[in-house]
């Protein structure tokens, strides 16, 4: 990758600039693993169609997604069974990400990152753990 240490700018569709950001999977079965969000809209959850697919019986099918617009990241429930927190508070409607949150999933947590995270790097915000993500193919889907 060109200039890790930069943000990342990519076309959309529309012929719109679209910021590049990164999730790091903190706690689940494959830590330190980074995951890239591309595109204005990443949902994550349980169904096959999501961008970013965890295996959990806990997670919906479409349980959260994490949006750009204007340059800006945000986070949002879909009405999910078992929620959404950001920094350890359950989210209601959008919420803003900012560099290092923690995004909680049922079990599984993410660090939010605007630039390629270190992979060695760790968050003593949350225990490791062996449950529930799988890696993540190039379309951040993740496979058992």
């Amino acid at each position: 990758m060109a200039d890790v240490g930069a943000s990342r700018i990519r076309p959309s569709a529309l012929g719109w600039r679209v910021r590049v950001a990164f999730l790091k999977v903190i706690k689940g079965s494959v830590p330190g693993q980074i995951l890239e969000l591309r595109g204005e809209r990443a949902v994550i959850g349980r169904h096959p169609s999501c961008e970013i697919v965890l295996d959990n019986a806990a997670v919906s099918r479409h349980h959260a997604q994490i949006l750009e617009s204007h340059g800006s990241f945000f986070v949002e429930d879909l009405r999910s069974r078992n929620r959404t927190y950001v920094n350890k508070v359950p989210i209601d409607g959008r919420t803003e990400l900012h560099e290092g949150d923690l995004i909680r999933i049922c079990d599984l947590a993410f660090t939010f990152h605007l630039q390629l995270p270190a992979a060695e790097e760790s968050d003593s915000r949350v225990e490791n753990s062996d449950s529930g993500a799988h890696r993540a193919d190039r379309r951040g889907r993740y496979d058992e």
